[in-house]
């Protein structure tokens, strides 16, 4: 199983259970958050979610990918600080050794119909 398929399977069982209680209307959309870091194919998402997502309430519904930037951690002073192409340095200690934090993808939201 592919990274999408398991992330796309999580969110199916989640949003299953939160919609289990609707008696009417459809999903619209379901807005996902991660690092920017994570290597994810929205693509390969959505493909994922069109084969698992059958049920009437998901018909025409899809997954969007908002990225966040992502942080480190300095090894010496412990800050958290944003991560870009060229960060080699802790902005607060000028410390080079740092840690890459990553994020678990979350549901932010979902829209209905």
């Amino acid at each position: 199983m592919t990274y999408e398929q398991t992330l796309v399977q999580r969110i199916y069982e989640i949003m299953k259970g939160l919609l289990a209680a609707k008696s009417s209307g459809r999903l619209r959309k379901v807005i996902v958050r991660c690092d920017s870091m994570e290597s994810v194919s929205i693509a390969k998402l959505n493909t994922c979610w069109q084969e698992i997502a059958l049920e009437p309430i998901f018909q025409a519904s899809h997954i969007e990918l908002h990225n966040d930037p992502p942080f480190g951690q300095c090894n010496l002073c412990n800050q958290e600080f944003e991560l870009d192409e060229d960060t080699a340095r802790c902005p607060h200690c000028h410390h080079e050794q740092f840690k890459i934090l990553h994020e678990t993808p979350t549901i932010e939201t979902y829209e209905m119909e």
